[in-house]
């Protein structure tokens, strides 16, 4: 079975580093200076690279998978698949596609909550997770609200990335790891 983990290990810290700054800074440039019709598409598209690689980088650094809350989180990922097959066969899925993200975030809710000691970083990763999971749903579903949310996701994906980086400055070789 092909683990997000395992992928997500296999490329160094510093490759998410860098390849999210730089595409933070696309979106920057591409959002405040005029390119024309292409504006938005490049915008788009940066913001996209920084949230999933982002993601990447998250996922790397945290230790959520070795919970045993991980496993219902797999469960709510494969009724999300299901979910997304129905949706292409044209049959209704809105429902199962809302129980299964809702499953999520109470997956990841329950872990964050049982956890010991919480930093402010295992905060703001609590609020990225929400926050993306309703993000995906509303735009699976044509709901409203996208641009409040993807805003919400957008800062605190830009404060993790930095969270980890400070959380890891003194540790010798991280970015190499």
């Amino acid at each position: 079975m092909l683990k997000l983990k395992s992928i997500a290990d296999s490329i160094p810290n510093l490759g998410y580093i860098l390849f999210s700054t730089a595409s933070l800074l696309i979106f920057i440039i591409a959002f405040l200076f005029n390119f024309g019709s292409y504006k938005l598409d490049i915008a788009d598209t940066a913001s996209l690279i920084f949230l999933y690689s982002s993601l990447g980088l998250i996922i790397k650094n945290s230790q959520f998978d070795k919970s045993k809350f991980y496993r219902f989180f797999l469960l709510s990922l494969s009724l999300l698949l299901i979910s997304a097959v129905f949706k292409l066969l044209h049959i209704r899925s809105k429902e199962m596609f809302i129980i299964a993200f809702i499953f999520a975030i109470l997956s990841y809710s329950v872990y964050f909550l049982k956890k010991k000691s919480k930093s402010i970083l295992d905060y703001i990763k609590w609020f990225y997770f929400s926050s993306f999971m309703l993000l995906k749903l509303i735009t699976i579903n044509h709901y409203f609200y996208f641009d409040e949310i993807w805003v919400m996701n957008f800062i605190s994906t830009v404060l993790i990335v930095i969270l980890i980086y400070i959380k890891h400055l003194k540790t010798p070789n991280w970015l190499s790891l």
